[in-house]
């Protein structure tokens, strides 16, 4: 990638090189759990009620394991993965003496796929689906990033996005284990989590952070056989005390049509929670409220909707509380296929001369009896087996060289037919197709010009018609280099050459200009905030990416200051194959910014940091750094960086609180020549594959 020389502002001042990878550490041998007494005591608690356990299915997920120790204490050497274990063991122990059926995702020091971690993480949840678990479990403990810390917080991570069962589930953990577990003052965090065991869980679940591995008490407390057995009873007292609000589950649903169909329900038959707390009910469809009337009856909640709901697949989610405050929550996919019963048929172009040679369209419009967009994929024939396009919104285009035009067709959808006869007349034109050269696929949005004239923007199949009389035709196109055609003949099939070989054709980039709204960040000598000037940037950078092919996201589009965890949920419903946070004033303490030794850095106002340990992050943020004229490469653990499911990087390029950075930011050729290499590096760590 080419190296772009940026002002004197962007020159490095502090920790010119990069620090160097930390050399591979084999990993240290099992500690043993030993009978020995342990350094403190735990206050006794009365045991709880633990017959909410019979008959539950739960999985245990031990972290870690095999050639991934986790964290290793400094004081004793003990490794995290060997405490989940043990712990896991003592659970299941636990929670099968009071009746519960219960599977771990690994019995011994192994890892579930021993050469990708990716994989390994995977299979645990997809062990919790296969068993249909009714919750899921992820054992860890925590280590600090700083060198000999004290710190021991009590981390419960529930599913990000689930603020139902899995959210009760770990209010549930969190209680009995601050009660019979941690009795010590240290904090005691509940919070989101965007895990890869946590996403691609599909059963309530959380992961635990029971305590810090980098503790020196806590570490000799772990490799007790007392500390071990504590700490499991207290895992199977929260999942007691969650069973014990009798969490509802629903058996089955079905969508009930009345009235000749004019009047929808969804009926849910529901097992166990009941009663349910009818002012808790929600109700949504592809995402949104609707109203309705819920009528209870016996276990069974039909819900009778307020509107007819479109054709095709919906999205429903059913949430509500029982008596006892347990979440019930029902996302499912229901289809809706009425029959169709209508056709309107459009012809293009709509009286062109004949002998022509061109392409023509008929644009098939297909209903239902309420006058709706029949289901996606319904398929539209014409005349007979010639021809059968699938809907798309209720549409199918069917197209035909002149030379293959039958006199009459019979476009047929489902039970309706509609018979039409090609019209003609004096219009006169040529149509072309466009098509990527790469893929073959048909581009849509090109725009046509010809003499500095606009000519249109070609449709879904890179369809479009143009005056007879255009010789030459430009095309535009995002993601495409522009090309200019002699055009021959009636019709004319056009290749686009996709921008620099296509590499960001399918990427979707999180773009996040730091803080926002009220939240400055940092604020120049005369005025000029930093979240200004990331915004300002991000907003090049984003421009630069389309025009190169990518899809773009922006965490805010706007003077506002979205919290971590909604920039972390947008990211994550995007798909986002990279985060990039843009930052111009941003202390390293705010970035939980620390360097190789897991010491915080304090006077560094320039860096590329990435999340500790992952690789595609490591690359994504070197070649930034690279790309910004030698930025300090180093790590951070912010809720960002962490969260993200894709590689991340937070950069700073300099902090606005400096004159000089602030005189040079307020120009804008400052901006654009940022902007360009921040786009230039993306792009080249997508070129260079996605390394993670």
């Amino acid at each position: 990638m080419k190296r772009l020389v940026i002002p004197v502002l962007f020159a490095i001042v502090i920790g010119c090189q990069t620090t160097p990878p930390e050399p591979e550490i084999p990993t240290p041998p099992a500690v043993p759990i030993t009978d020995a007494a342990p350094p403190f005591r735990l206050e006794d608690v009365p045991p709880p009620d633990m017959s909410s356990l019979a008959g539950r299915r739960i999985c245990i997920d031990p972290g870690h394991g095999g050639r991934w120790p986790g964290a290793v204490a400094p004081s004793n050497r003990l490794r995290e993965s060997d405490v989940n274990l043990h712990v896991a063991l003592a659970l299941r122990e636990l929670l099968r003496a009071a009746g519960a059926e219960v599977v771990l995702t690994r019995e011994s020091d192994t890892a579930l796929d021993a050469n990708r971690l990716s994989q390994d993480l995977s299979s645990r949840p997809e062990l919790a689906s296969r068993m249909n678990a009714e919750a899921f479990i992820s054992i860890h403990h925590n280590a600090h990033i700083v060198e000999g810390s004290d710190k021991n917080d009590l981390e419960v991570y529930y599913k990000l996005g689930d603020a139902g069962p899995s959210l009760d589930l770990a209010q549930c953990m969190m209680r009995e284990m601050a009660l019979r577990v941690r009795q010590d003052p240290d904090p005691k965090r509940l919070l989101p989590g965007n895990y890869k065991v946590l996403r691609e869980a599909r059963v309530p679940a959380v992961l635990m952070e029971t305590s810090y591995m980098t503790q020196a008490r806590n570490a000799a407390f772990m490799a007790t056989r007392y500390g071990v057995e504590k700490e499991a009873a207290g895992l199977a007292s929260g999942l007691a005390a969650y069973f014990a609000l009798d969490p509802p589950a629903v058996l089955s649903h079905n969508l009930v049509e009345y009235a000749g169909g004019r009047t929808q329900a969804l009926v849910y038959t529901l097992g166990g929670g009941l009663p349910l707390d009818r002012d808790t009910f929600e109700l949504r469809v592809d995402g949104h409220l609707v109203d309705g009337i819920p009528v209870e009856n016996g276990n069974t909640v039909t819900w009778y909707l307020g509107r007819i709901l479109d054709n095709g697949a919906r999205n429903i989610a059913f949430f509500a509380r029982n008596a006892k405050g347990a979440s019930l929550s029902s996302e499912t996919t229901v289809t809706v296929s009425r029959a169709p019963a209508f056709i309107t048929v459009h012809q293009y172009p709509e009286a062109p001369v004949r002998a022509s040679g061109i392409e023509y369209l008929f644009e098939v419009y297909v209903t239902d009896r309420f006058g709706l967009p029949v289901a996606d994929g319904t398929p539209v024939t014409v005349n007979g087996n010639l021809l059968t396009v699938p809907t798309v919104s209720g549409t199918a285009r069917c197209y035909f060289l002149e030379d293959t035009l039958p006199a009459q067709l019979t476009i047929r959808a489902g039970e309706i037919a509609e018979r039409v006869t090609p019209r003609f007349g004096n219009e006169t034109y040529r149509t072309v197709r466009l098509h990527d050269v790469q893929t073959s696929q048909p581009v849509a949005g090109v725009t046509a010009f010809s003499e500095g004239q606009i000519l249109g923007t070609s449709n879904s199949e890179g369809w479009l018609p143009i005056p007879a009389q255009t010789r030459n035709l430009s095309v535009r196109r995002n993601g495409f280099d522009d090309i200019t055609v002699a055009l021959n003949g009636g019709h004319a099939v056009v290749g686009l050459i996709p921008t620099a070989g296509g590499t960001l054709h399918g990427k979707t980039v999180m773009l996040d200009a730091a803080c926002g709204g009220s939240n400055a960040g940092a604020t120049g000598p005369t005025g000029m905030r930093a979240s200004d000037a990331a915004l300002d940037v991000v907003r090049r950078v984003a421009n630069r990416l389309r025009d190169r092919g990518a899809h773009v996201v922006l965490a805010r589009e706007d003077d506002n200051d979205p919290p971590a965890l909604e920039r972390v949920r947008l990211s994550d419903a995007a798909g986002a194959g990279v985060h990039v946070v843009v930052a111009f004033g941003t202390d390293s303490a705010t970035a939980r910014m620390v360097d190789q030794r897991g010491l915080l850095t304090g006077k560094n106002v320039q860096f590329a940091a990435h999340y500790p340990g992952s690789t595609g992050g490591e690359r994504l943020a070197q070649t930034v750094a690279d790309a910004l004229g030698g930025l300090p490469v180093t790590t951070s653990v912010t809720y960002t960086l962490q969260q993200t499911a894709c590689p991340a990087v937070w950069v700073q390029p300099q902090s606005i609180e400096d004159a000089r950075a602030e005189h040079l930011l307020l120009q804008p050729e400052t901006r654009r020549t940022l902007a360009e290499a921040l786009a230039g590096a993306i792009e080249g760590y997508f070129r260079a594959g996605s390394g993670e």
